[in-house]
């Protein structure tokens, strides 16, 4: 704890965010194309897994970010009940998300709606 830096941690973060919007970016023509469906959600499913990393990463130096966009990707439990993965996790299919208003995303993603199996 002794270590921590609160602007290297903000920096990551940003990083983080830079690096989902690249991807997000680099992947839109999968969206227009009926053949590119499965890599369209495969995408989706990932940048919303980088989401999910970010609310639980930011969740020291942005608690009340971390806790809306927690709530917003509609997971189950309070941010407080969640621990650190080494992996991140993918949503569950079938859970609403609650992201149009907050315009955390690029249109791309499917917001307000029911996350695709």
């Amino acid at each position: 704890i002794d270590s921590f830096s609160p602007h290297r941690a903000v920096r990551l973060l940003s990083e983080l965010v830079r690096e989902s919007a690249a991807f997000a970016a680099a992947s839109a023509h999968h969206a227009d194309n009926p053949h590119r469906r499965s890599e369209h959600h495969t995408n989706i499913a990932l940048e919303l897994a980088a989401a999910r990393a970010l609310a639980l990463a930011a969740r020291p130096v942005m608690p009340q970010f971390a806790e809306r966009l927690w709530a917003d990707l509609g997971q189950p439990a309070p941010i407080d009940h969640a621990e650190w993965e080494r992996l991140p996790s993918l949503l569950v299919p079938g859970e609403p998300l609650h992201l149009s208003a907050l315009g955390y995303f690029s249109p791309s993603l499917p917001q307000d709606k029911v996350l695709a199996a």
